[in-house]
This record gives C-alpha cells, structure tokens and sequence, in this order.
C-alpha cells in the first residue's frame, strides 16, 4: 500500500474507499493512519462507515485516530443489529450496545453525545444491557 501511496495513488469512488478503509480497519491503527495522513482522497462518508467499523470490532486506538481526522462522532448511521436491519444508530449508541466499556469513555471523551436520540427516539442509554455502561452514561447524563 505504501508504494501506491507513493506513486500518487487515490481512491475515488465511494465503494473503494469504503473497502479499503474498512479492510484498513481490520489491519489496526498503522494502515488506516497511513491512508489518512497521506491524503488518498478518501472522503467522510468512507470515514464515517470506518468508524462504525472501528467501534464494532472495538478498535480504540482507529477510533480515536477516525475522530483526530474529522470522522463525526455524532453521526447516524443505518446499521443492523439484532437481526434488525437499519436501525439507526449513533457511534454512541453502538458502542453502548455492544458492551464495549472502553469504547464507550473514548467516545465520550471525544466529544459523543450520550443524549442525542436518534431517528426513533432513543438515547444511547437504551441500547445498554451492560451494567457498567449504563452507569457511566446515567453519570456523564447527570453532568449535562
């Protein structure tokens, strides 16, 4: 990859930025900060898709990388969970779900909105099944 970077590669279309930073995210922080810092033409959309794949494999050190470089961490996005597909979800809200604890603070950290509803009402709170987590969100709540 880092000789196609070299001799000026970009990535225009939309489904090949989307595999390529995805199969980057399955690669770990180096690959996807290497396409990042190099300017390939990968646009937010690709970026946004990329986070929802960071969080899902629970990727702290991508995450924290996609939202250094404008990803928003505030987006919804259709995803399928549970056998329901296109719910819509916020990076939040997945994490939450998920049950990744980690996840959950850096996102936090990074500016996510443990409020924001998304198109069917409902907080990220809602999403929780793990103790910890609802915590953590009832408290960052409770600072709002």
């Amino acid at each position: 990859m880092e000789a196609l970077i070299e001799k000026g590669a970009r990535f225009n279309s939309h489904d090949i930025e989307f595999g390529i930073l995805l199969d980057a995210v399955k690669k770990g922080h180096a690959v996807v900060k290497l396409l990042l810092d190099n300017d390939v033409g990968i646009d937010i959309s690709a970026k946004q898709d990329a986070l929802m794949k960071a969080i899902f494999d629970n990727e702290l050190a991508v995450t924290a990388l996609l939202l250094t470089k404008g990803t928003d961490v505030n987006a919804e996005f259709q995803w399928n969970i549970d056998g329901r597909p296109h719910e819509t979800l916020t990076p939040l809200s997945l994490a939450a779900r998920l049950g990744h604890i980690g996840m959950v603070k850096t996102l936090i950290v990074n500016g996510a909105d443990p409020m924001k509803k998304n198109k069917a009402g409902n907080e990220p709170i809602k999403y929780a099944r793990n103790p910890q987590i609802i915590e953590i969100l009832k408290a960052v709540n409770a600072k709002k």
